[in-house]
């Protein structure tokens, strides 16, 4: 609904916007848990551009793309109100969690719950672990 747009676009602005928060974003989340057709193939060249070292530019997005839905969309997405960057974490975990409960909602096969029941196990996002004894 209205509400998780409003969390994808967030994100996508903070993924657009702030390096320090990219290699999370990319590493955590997945084309899938965007509901928004535009995020989730915006979200997939993000992904590629990032992992090729690219770099994220929403310029060579809209290349990509060539469509002025998608050049209007990162417009919105990128004049949002500032969003801080440490915002990541749980509105990643909202998008998540959405996904998720929609998945269980709608689990019908066997394939279904044992892809439930990897998604629980590998998708928690855990605290940085703090190794150093001060």
């Amino acid at each position: 609904g209205v509400y998780m747009l409003e969390t994808e676009n967030k994100l996508m602005y903070i993924l657009l916007t702030s390096e320090e928060q990219q290699s999370f974003l990319i590493n955590n989340l997945k084309a899938e848990f965007f509901e928004n057709p535009i995020n989730k193939e915006v979200f997939k060249i993000t992904k590629k551009m990032y992992n090729e070292g690219k770099g994220i530019d929403t310029t060579l997005i809209n290349e990509e793309f060539k469509s002025d839905e998608v050049t209007n969309h990162l417009a919105d997405i990128i004049l949002q109100d500032f969003i801080p960057s440490v915002m990541a974490k749980p509105y990643a975990e909202k998008l998540f969690k959405n996904y998720f409960e929609k998945r269980v909602k709608y689990a019908k096969t066997e394939s279904d719950f044992e892809e439930i029941n990897e998604l629980k196990n590998s998708f928690l996002f855990e605290e940085e672990k703090i190794n150093h004894i001060s």
